[in-house]
Order: C-alpha cells, then sequence, then structure tokens
C-alpha cells in the first residue's frame, strides 16, 4: 500500500482509510467473527489478478442484483442556451415504486431513513398539516394519520 501512494496510484486519505478498515478486520479475526469467504472471492478476482482485464467483470458478477425499480424515462422540456426548448428524455425513479421496494427489500434502510420512528413521523406530518399541498391531498382524511400524529 505505501508503494501505491508513492507511486501516485492511491492518495494516502484512501490508504488510511484502509488501513483503518484492514485493523477493524484484523480485530474481528483475532476475535473468531471474521468471515474470509468474500475476502477470498475479492482475492481471486481476474484469475488472481493474472487476467486484470477481467477483474471488473468478476467484480460486478459477485455483485447482488440491485431490487430497487429501474428509472422510467420520460420527456420533459428543457431549455438550452443554442437549441431553445428542447424535449429531452431523463430517468425518473418514481417515489412510490421506490419507497415500495425499500419497505419490501431493505427493511433495514426503511427504518434508518424513511420512518425513523412514530415521534419522527408525528413531527413530519404536524408540519405539513398547514401546507396547500396536504390541505387538498385525501391522506389528510384517513383515520391512521391520526396515529402518526399522536392525537
Amino acid at each position: 500500500m505505501v508503494m501505491l501512494v508513492l507511486w501516485g496510484s492511491i492518495s494516502p486519505q484512501l490508504m488510511q482509510k484502509v488501513m483503518s478498515l484492514y485493523l477493524d478486520d484484523l480485530k474481528l479475526h483475532d476475535a473468531g467473527c471474521l468471515e474470509v469467504s468474500g475476502i477470498q472471492k475479492l482475492a481471486k478476482m481476474g484469475t488472481n489478478g493474472t487476467f486484470p482485464s477481467n477483474i471488473w467483470r468478476d467484480f460486478k458478477a459477485l455483485l447482488p442484483a440491485p431490487k430497487l425499480p429501474k428509472p422510467c424515462m420520460l420527456q420533459f422540456p428543457i431549455k438550452h442556451t443554442s437549441l431553445g426548448k428542447i424535449m429531452a428524455s431523463m430517468p425518473l425513479l418514481l417515489p412510490h415504486t421506490l419507497f415500495s421496494a425499500i419497505y419490501t427489500h431493505y427493511p433495514d434502510m426503511w427504518q434508518k431513513i424513511v420512518y425513523p420512528g412514530r415521534t419522527t413521523c408525528g413531527k413530519f406530518w404536524s408540519a405539513v398539516q398547514g401546507s396547500p399541498q396536504f390541505a387538498s391531498h385525501p391522506v389528510r382524511l384517513r383515520s391512521s394519520l391520526s396515529l402518526a400524529l399522536d392525537l
């Protein structure tokens, strides 16, 4: 690693981070808690480095297939500096499909970033109650909303 820094292949900051993570792994190994099968798979990529051009392919094959929805391609009007108003195809993740996939496939992340708890949810609904979007939205009529607001 030191030579990679000295040759300019990696930054000293990256080396420090890798070494810090390595030290954590050594502690897990000493405690008998380190699962090494992943390390072995990564080390074998590109036929143990013999074929470096195959490492990226092998790495992608080791990754799990994403369980999030693919973006929809939609046409949007765009103002271009020289072409004027044009239509451009742009990717868009639909929030309801994204949230559904996170809830279904990644429950820990759902708890951490989308629904961190009843109190936080109640604060959100209290904050949006006065907004014009909420006043005309059917969700305001749901009885479950009063539970979220702790009313």
